[in-house]
């Protein structure tokens, strides 16, 4: 008889345990995914003074319009 409620105080914890889970997910909606059309991406890293990028990055921005 005490397995049997130590089996049903189990199934009721996970239960609600599950339950509150679910709620936590359908409330998080802090990303989405959508679909845009295919497209070119241009980065550049530099590592060093922010004073020396003047000419190369004018240039860069040149090359990428």
């Amino acid at each position: 008889m005490r397995n049997m409620l130590v089996l049903l105080l189990v199934v009721v914890v996970a239960a609600v345990t599950v339950e509150l889970f679910a709620e936590q997910d359908s409330s998080n909606s802090d990303f989405s995914i959508k679909k845009s059309e295919a497209q070119t991406v241009l980065y550049t890293v530099y590592l060093g003074p922010y004073e020396n990028v003047g000419k190369p990055i004018g240039e860069l921005y040149g090359l990428a319009m």
